[in-house]
């Protein structure tokens, strides 16, 4: 399955392998993971593992996880969002963006649009922590 997503700054799509360098940076961030149940990641196999069970997820034809990059000005990466079905019609969401991108609501945007998309799958509750 192949999803993108879009709203009037960002373009949602599937965050694989190609994303290393950057999912990384932002990854392994220790002030930006704090809260985070499964980050940081401490050794760049972690984040090759984490990518790689994300392009497995997009190759299902009805994946349980979907791991968007967040892209601003065309291609470049600026952070990711999930939606993780969780049980019957309940979905989770999570989100990470790098420090430079703070403040200016593309997390809220973001979240908007993967609200709406989780509509689409049938959710009826979204959770996010």
């Amino acid at each position: 399955m192949y999803v993108e997503l879009h709203t009037a700054r960002l373009v949602l799509r599937p965050i694989g392998l190609n994303d290393f360098k950057t999912a990384h940076k932002y990854a392994a961030d220790p002030d930006l993971t704090k809260y985070m149940l499964y980050l940081p990641d401490k050794t760049e196999a972690d984040t090759l593992n984490f990518l790689l069970f994300a392009e497995n997820e997009w190759k299902k034809i009805n994946p349980d996880d979907f791991e968007f990059a967040i892209c601003c000005n065309g291609a470049h990466i600026i952070g990711g969002i999930n939606l993780a079905h969780i049980g019957n019609d309940i979905y989770e969401m999570g989100w990470i963006i790098d420090k430079p991108y703070h403040g200016n609501g593309y997390c809220t945007e973001a979240a908007k649009e993967v609200v709406l998309f989780a509509k689409s799958l049938g959710a009826n509750k979204i959770i996010a922590q």
